[in-house]
């Protein structure tokens, strides 16, 4: 019989879209003298912390384009809508800070991050990423070569 990791060419199972795999191999009896092979492969997606760190990356945009629309763009208002703006402003600006700081946490722990069990969803810094989100591929076949 030939050997699992060329019958199944492992390395095409999770192509760009996971990392950190896990590969668990398994092999069943079966009828006669046939057996039934399985590799199973667990990997963590890359989209973990690629679409939060999108996400946050365009509500900064977001909120930086109206920031700075109000700053160029507004004509003389009265003291009234004066201090709204201001108050917006401030809120505003805020908001930019506040995804600045949490885009570079994640950068910085996007590298090296894993597998993020359930336990830790309550940790501040990595609230936005999903807890327990993997990617499973399984690829079963006999001992005759046949999937």
């Amino acid at each position: 019989s030939q050997p699992l990791a060329t019958a199944v060419r492992l390395p095409d199972m999770l192509p760009d879209i996971a990392r950190e795999s896990i590969w668990c191999h398994f092999s069943f009896p079966g009828r006669g003298n046939k057996t039934l092979n399985m590799v199973e492969e667990l990997g963590e997606s890359i989209f973990n912390s690629l679409v939060p760190l999108e996400l946050l990356k365009c509500l900064k945009q977001e909120d930086a384009e109206q920031l700075e629309e109000f700053n160029y763009n507004t004509g003389a208002l009265s003291e009234c809508w004066q201090d709204s703006l201001k108050y917006y402003q401030s809120f505003l600006f805020q908001s930019v800070s506040f995804y600045n700081s949490t885009i570079k946490e994640l950068q910085e722990v996007e590298d090296f991050m894993g597998f993020k069990p359930s336990a830790e969803r309550l940790t501040p810094n990595l609230q936005m990423i999903p807890t327990n989100l993997h990617i499973q591929r399984i690829h079963v076949s006999s001992s005759e070569g046949t999937d």
